[in-house]
């Protein structure tokens, strides 16, 4: 993948320790793990057709480059572009190549 399609900032975030709010209920909190470059791109048509078949409610693909910290990326994570949040479904390593993942996610309502 060329460099020019990767003109998207990203945050990948992980969950955090657990929190509780004033009434002890637990709160959800997220922490950074990483921030990078990356093609974020809706699915449409044929193609959003074709994800719904293997995976649950996938509407974009997140395309980063592989190296050992995107290695640790896991569909327990969540992606931040922009005001949108993104649940990340699953990591897919292209052709086990060790060179680019595609994380399909889903849009967090």
């Amino acid at each position: 993948m060329e460099a020019g399609p990767r003109r998207h900032r990203v945050t990948i975030e992980r969950l955090g320790a657990p929190t509780q709010n004033s009434y002890g209920e637990p709160v959800e909190t997220w922490e950074e793990m990483t921030t990078r470059w990356a093609e974020v791109e809706p699915l449409e048509g044929r193609e959003y057709f074709q994800a719904q078949q293997t995976q649950t409610a996938v509407d974009h693909r997140i395309r980063v480059l592989y190296d050992p910290e995107a290695a640790l990326i896991t569909p327990l994570m969540r992606v931040r572009h922009g005001a949108k949040t993104l649940d990340i479904q699953s990591v897919i390593n292209l052709e086990e190549r060790n060179v680019e993942l595609h994380l399909m996610a889903r849009l967090r309502a």
